[in-house]
């Protein structure tokens, strides 16, 4: 739990934030908040989450920070929703490298002998 308390502090102080102002929005005196992100006081996931509303973060983005934790189902939404990409490199020569060229591209509207120079 200290790392989770050290990465609030970091992230309240990323944002310009007081304790006091952290205090105020959390409906606790500055030296309870003060207590809580030292880790003096016991703590409860229900006031990290407050915590995380009020920095405007998940909760699992404030325990894993730095890193920030990425959801599958986003992941696979952007990939639907996303036209795909490949981009392939091969190296080849000589005979080999114009029948590959004269395959990929036979329909494609490209002048083979601009692809074959």
């Amino acid at each position: 739990m200290k790392k989770v308390l050290e990465n609030i502090r970091i992230l309240r102080e990323s944002k310009g934030y007081s304790q006091e102002f952290m205090a105020e929005l959390l409906k606790m005196t500055q030296s309870a908040y003060a207590r809580f992100e030292r880790g003096a006081t016991k703590t409860d996931l229900k006031t990290v989450s407050l915590v995380a509303k009020v920095l405007e973060m998940h909760l699992i983005d404030i325990i894993t920070y730095p890193e920030r934790y990425v959801n599958i189902k986003d992941i696979s939404k952007e990939i639907v929703t996303s036209e795909p990409e490949v981009i392939l490199q091969i190296k080849v020569t000589g005979q080999k490298r114009d029948q590959i060229l004269k395959t990929a591209f036979e329909n494609s509207g490209f002048e083979m002998e601009t692809l074959l120079k």
